[in-house]
């Protein structure tokens, strides 16, 4: 059979066939130097190192290696047929690693979730879908769990939910919702969903992803103005949204240690039901109820959760509500019988007033085994007497590190700042902030305990390295130690 050869591209001119080798001589490829010699020698004279890059497909001609042929077509077939990273061993970890690197980005995700674990394939899948910054600082360090986050949370956020449905109802796209996340639990940890009120079905929601969502932030704002929201348009939870959330807590939330409900327009009703599922749960340990409009009513039924021995709140956020004097005043017989509260905030809640925030700081004094780290009451209203009461708390607690007293006008006027200035400075060397700016400091006491708090700090600094090396040295020590029981 004759084999036609291919004429050369317009402009080139033929290379002369070389002459037949004599014998005993080498076989040459060119046997005069032409136009394509070099871009032959480029891309066939040598083969390549094991460590060295496939060259680039450019130039003319290019012949692919084989294997390099092989991998993509293994990846282009990947759906039909996916033994390479289904069964372990079928190929070795390089040729795994050149196969992922040019799986298609459009993967069934099923496929690819069971399958593909290379963060760099999930990367790579990530930024071309959705625009920058993307930040995995937030989801575990993992692309795999971003992508399955962000992937989910856009899937419940975009689902509908017919009003007449119920459970004995056909309904596809509810189907298909609670399938993608029953899927997904296993690497969607964190979800932050912003829908409009009653659309989330809370208990798919938690059913599906029970044993594995650790952390949930719910914000019910309206579709049209989510990308313009500026706190007042939004609609809040409702009473029912409350209620299913509650039940959601008590039966299917075991893993859940953050749930944030911020800027909800949770009132006194509509906190109660969520209290009592706080109540029955032993898993929340953050709590975010900042930006509600929570008055004392359901400030009191909130204390008698936070009493409670089973409590394992550590977190609270009740910043910028409308809770009162009697609303502070039970918050602060909880704070001196919970053993477990490390974080409260109380920041702009004015109308508790000065006496009941001295009955809140006298709690955190009192409660002698308390864990407290950090308690912000600025913008509370507080004045001499929370004063007098801050400073006993900084004369008797070495918990505290951090401290937010800001924005009470009356707080530091006249001697009490001089007080509290001489609480800090004296034996406590716990607090690392204290911030008392717009409190009726003077210079003098505000420059005094910004130095005292900044030497706090680098102490600690110090004591943090020292802490450091001292685990260091014993982990050295131990090595040595089994290495001479080794030897001997």
């Amino acid at each position: 059979m004759v084999e036609a050869t291919a004429e050369p591209p317009a402009g080139q001119e033929r290379v002369p066939t070389p002459a037949p080798a004599e014998r005993g001589e080498p076989a040459k490829l060119i046997s005069e130097r032409g136009p394509l010699e070099d871009a032959i020698r480029l891309k066939l004279a040598q083969p390549l190192a094991p460590g060295d890059p496939a060259p680039k497909r450019d130039g003319y001609p290019y012949v692919a290696p084989l294997r390099e042929l092989c991998v993509e077509v293994v990846a282009q077939n990947f759906v039909r047929d996916p033994r390479a990273i289904r069964e372990p061993g079928l190929l070795d970890a390089k040729c795994v690693k050149k196969i992922v690197d040019v799986l298609p980005s459009d993967l069934p995700l099923e496929l690819a979730g069971e399958l593909v674990a290379d963060e760099d394939y999930w990367q790579r899948r990530a930024e071309g879908r959705w625009e920058p910054p993307l930040e995995t600082v937030d989801h575990g360090r993992s692309w795999k769990q971003l992508y399955f986050e962000r992937n989910l949370q856009e899937a419940i956020e975009a689902h509908v939910a017919k009003a007449s449905t119920s459970e004995e109802d056909e309904d596809p796209a509810r189907d298909a919702l609670r399938r993608l996340l029953a899927f997904s639990k296993r690497w969607a940890r964190s979800l932050k969903i912003v829908h409009a009120p009653g659309a989330v079905d809370l208990a798919a929601l938690f059913e599906c992803t029970a044993g594995s969502l650790v952390s949930l932030d719910l914000k019910y704002i309206a579709r049209d103005v989510r990308d313009n929201y500026d706190g007042a348009n939004t609609l809040g939870m409702r009473l029912g949204c409350a209620r299913a959330l509650a039940k959601a807590l008590e039966e299917h939330a075991e893993t859940l240690t953050h749930l944030g409900l911020s800027q909800n327009s949770i009132d006194d009703a509509k906190l109660e039901p969520l209290a009592e599922g706080l109540a029955t749960n032993a898993s929340v340990t953050s709590l975010d109820l900042s930006k509600n409009k929570i008055g004392c009513d359901g400030a009191r039924v909130l204390a008698r959760v936070l009493a409670k021995d089973a409590c394992v709140v550590s977190r609270l956020d009740l910043g910028d509500n409308e809770i009162g004097a009697s609303g502070a005043n039970a918050l602060a017989k909880a704070v001196a019988a919970s053993a477990s509260l490390t974080y409260l905030s109380l920041r702009l809640n004015p109308k508790i007033g000065d006496e009941a925030g001295a009955a809140v700081l006298d709690a955190v004094t009192e409660s002698g085994g308390t864990s407290m780290r950090e308690l912000d009451v600025s913008a509370c209203g507080l004045g001499p007497k929370s004063a007098r009461a801050l400073a006993r708390l900084l004369r008797n607690n070495r918990t505290l590190r951090r401290i937010d007293a800001s924005g009470n006008e009356t707080l530091g006027a006249g001697d009490a700042g001089r007080a509290i200035a001489d609480a800090v400075c004296g034996l406590n060397d716990a607090v690392l902030e204290f911030d008392v700016r717009g409190s009726g400091f003077g210079e003098g006491d505000v420059a005094r305990i910004t130095d005292k708090t900044l030497d706090n700090a680098e102490a600690e600094e110090e004591r943090e390295g020292e802490r450091e090396d001292s685990d260091l040295g014993g982990r050295i020590l131990r090595v040595d130690w089994l290495q001479d029981i080794a030897q001997s």
